[in-house]
Order: C-alpha cells, then sequence, then structure tokens
C-alpha cells in the first residue's frame, strides 16, 4: 500500500534533496484563488519537493566575474529541467500507484487572474500558489526575517515545486525549531537599505535611486535597465502610476542608462482594446505611445 515514506524515499532516489507533506486541511484558511482545492478538489495531501541551490553556484556572482552560472544551475535548469524531472518522476509514482497526481511549476502567487471564472463561485484562472507558504505547511521551513523561506538543511538556498494528490498521506509535523534568529545580517548587507526605508516609509522612488546608483559604482559601463511594470499598479490608480512611470525613467536617464519598460504578468485588456497577453516590443511602444502622449 502506498504511504508517505514509501513516496519520500522514491522522491530521494530520485533526487529531491528535500519532500514535505501537508494535508488539505492545513490550506482551509486559504482564499480560493490561492488554494490548492481550487486546482485539485479531491485533493487530500500537497507534497512539496525541494532542490538545493549549491553553494558554489552563487561563487561567480560574488566574484563579479561569472553572472550565466547562477542563472542556469541556481535558477532555470534547477528548476525547469533537474526539479521538474523529479516532480514529474513522482507524479508517476503516484499514478502508478492508483493514485491522481497534479504537479505543478513554481510560478509567483502574485501573478493575477488572466482570464473569467468559468463556472458559478469558482476563482477566476490561473490559480496562483504559494509556494514558500506550503513549504511552511508542510513542515520543510519557516519564512526569515528577511521574508524568505528558511530550511534547517539549506537556509535561504533550494527550490521548489508541488505535487497535489487524492492519496491520504501522513503529514510531516509542523517545524517548531526557529531557524532565522534575527542576526539583522539581511539588513545590514541589503544593497538598497530597503528595509530600513520601508519600515520609514521613504518612497520606492528614492530606493530605485540607490539602486541604481549602487549598479553603476559596481558595473560602470551599465548602460540598460530593464523596467518591470505591474498590470495591478495599473489599475489600482492609472494616473499615479503614469507619474511614478515618469519620475522612473528620468532617474534611468540620470544615470546616462537606457529603460527596457517590460510588461509584466501579461497584460489583458488594459484599454478595452488591446489583449496582448505577452511582453512584445511592439506593443510595450504602441502603449507607450497612445499612454503617455
Amino acid at each position: 500500500m502506498l504511504n508517505a515514506e514509501k513516496i519520500k524515499e522514491f522522491a530521494k532516489q530520485t533526487g529531491a534533496d528535500l519532500i514535505g507533506i501537508a494535508n488539505i486541511e492545513r490550506f482551509k484558511d486559504i482564499p480560493a484563488q490561492h488554494n490548492p482545492a481550487s486546482i485539485f478538489p479531491e485533493a487530500k495531501s500537497i507534497i512539496v519537493i525541494g532542490r538545493r541551490i549549491t553553494r558554489g553556484s552563487l561563487r561567480g556572482v560574488e566574484e563579479g566575474t561569472q553572472f550565466q552560472l547562477y542563472s542556469i544551475y541556481g535558477y532555470d535548469w534547477l528548476e525547469n529541467r533537474f526539479l521538474a524531472m523529479i516532480t514529474f518522476k513522482v507524479a508517476e509514482f503516484l499514478e502508478d500507484n492508483r493514485s491522481e497526481a497534479v504537479p505543478l511549476p513554481n510560478l509567483p502567487p502574485q501573478i493575477p487572474p488572466m482570464g473569467i471564472a468559468t463556472r458559478d463561485n469558482q476563482p477566476k484562472p490561473n490559480v496562483m500558489l504559494d509556494f514558500d507558504d506550503a513549504a511552511v505547511r508542510a513542515g520543510l521551513g519557516e519564512i526569515g526575517f528577511c521574508g524568505v523561506l528558511l530550511t534547517p538543511e539549506f537556509g535561504p538556498r533550494q527550490r521548489f515545486q508541488m505535487i497535489l494528490t487524492d492519496a491520504e498521506l501522513e503529514p510531516n509535523p509542523i517545524l517548531k525549531e526557529k531557524i532565522c534568529d534575527k542576526c539583522m545580517e539581511c539588513v545590514k548587507h541589503c544593497p538598497t537599505d530597503a528595509f530600513r526605508k520601508e519600515v520609514k516609509k521613504i518612497n520606492r522612488i528614492e530606493i530605485g535611486m540607490v539602486g541604481i546608483g549602487r549598479g553603476k559604482q559596481f558595473f560602470p559601463r551599465m548602460n540598460a535597465i530593464r523596467f518591470w511594470l505591474d498590470i495591478q499598479s495599473y489599475y489600482r490608480v492609472p494616473s499615479v502610476f503614469i507619474e511614478k512611470l515618469e519620475k522612473a525613467m528620468q532617474i534611468i536617464s540620470d544615470f546616462d542608462c537606457n529603460a527596457m519598460p517590460t510588461l509584466f504578468n501579461r497584460w489583458h485588456t488594459v484599454d478595452g482594446v488591446h489583449d496582448w497577453g505577452g511582453i512584445y516590443g511592439i506593443h510595450r511602444s504602441r502603449w507607450f505611445i497612445e499612454t503617455l502622449s
């Protein structure tokens, strides 16, 4: 009979560094737009699978000599190849044992809905889950003072994917030991001093100035910045959004840099006409010309 121990053993053999299980009851306080049951109503267990970020993956960035290393082995390949394959293999293992398994990639829970509800009293697609929160509920770690998930094994260095299953599995106990000791090293070494400024309600524009200034300090030949724009910010108060955008563009220009505005999280029907569903340059330029003129 399939049980939690057999699944964990298989996951470890397949390459998982971390695996935790939570029952669906631990998610009863989560809104439908971010609840696992909205994706799989019959789900009884949530399996969170983790793979470490090796310490050496960060070395090239720290030395300022190799920046591609981390993006491959600490992020892109690690999450979308190595970890994805482990997650899929565990999902296959569950289904080979007559349980349904829904594998999920780790996408930002801040991504807003991109469509309309297909049934009454149902959340809009796509439902996005908070994987760090799920890892806590699966007994793998805690959210540290810096806002990042910490585990006893690897601190902040891991990535997660998830499986929803109708198999009723014994959950991990919630982690009781404290990992974050509030040493404040994260505050001390933050390159933009963001925490202090957030507490003092200092404008984010000023934080951005500090960040660009630091970038020019260490990379004096830096001449371009990708500037991500969030649809939710635009919807709240369009006029304020455009005002802040113009200020930010001016700051970028003051540092002799070119801005590359990028539409974040699929902007849909901004003005009732356009429905881009992507971030293609022609869409960005057309929107900026029409909106800012």
